[in-house]
């Protein structure tokens, strides 16, 4: 190999290196160092263990494939939640208890009873309430324009990426990395510390769903 052949496979694997560094997730922001010891509540949870009942519309569509309804979220004591979804004509798709360690299944519509629609479905809530996150963690951090701070985190579920707006005390943007179950979720509209929608996404199966904020 020649000496200018060395130094191109250099500058590309040094590139590849820089890139597996930086994930793309925080393009356009600074790499802080490694932070330890951060408060899980520096993430600024949209659902809290305290909270009352919250009721959504909602979306989910997969390829060709629509249902809408009504789902339902609520405290069961302790830091377990449940969340109940059905359709517009009183069906239930499915009815879960969650925390944590801890993934019931009280009911699911039949079709969507199989091992890896449940797995999908419990690393989707674990992500939406954070539950794969302890109390407090190390993270990379990476710092953004106005007051936007990043996080690179190790979860239960694997690393995940996590964006928030410090300023304004939002949590924005998570994304949860995986060859097939990639899980785009964001946070959109904030009112009253709450957002209006929130949009969890499998670009790579085509799954979305959407829940939009029913006010009580």
């Amino acid at each position: 190999m020649t000496l200018n052949a060395h130094k191109i496979l250099t500058i590309i694997l040094f590139a590849f290196f820089l890139n597996g560094c930086s994930p793309k997730f925080f393009s356009g922001m600074e790499y802080a160092g490694t932070k330890k010891n951060i408060s899980k509540q520096e993430l600024f949870p949209v659902f809290k263990t305290e909270d009352p009942v919250r009721m959504f519309n909602m979306q989910i569509d997969y390829k060709e494939t629509n249902l809408t309804g009504l789902l339902i979220v609520k405290q069961e004591g302790g830091k377990t939640q449940r969340a109940i979804f059905t359709t517009l004509f009183g069906m239930t798709v499915f009815d879960f208890e969650f925390n944590e360690t801890d993934f019931k299944v009280n009911r699911i519509m039949e079709q969507m009873d199989k091992k890896a629609v449940l797995n999908l479905l419990k690393k989707d809530l674990k992500t939406l309430f954070l539950y794969n996150i302890p109390s407090h963690f190390d993270a990379k951090v990476y710092h953004g324009k106005k007051a936007t701070i990043g996080y690179k985190i190790k979860t239960t579920d694997g690393k995940g990426y996590f964006l928030t707006n410090a300023a304004e005390k939002q949590l924005q943007k998570v994304e949860m990395p995986g060859c097939i179950t990639l899980l785009n979720l964001n946070y959109q509209n904030y009112t009253n510390g709450f957002p209006e929608q929130i949009v969890m996404h499998h670009p790579k199966i085509r799954l979305r769903m959407q829940l939009d904020r029913i006010e009580q």
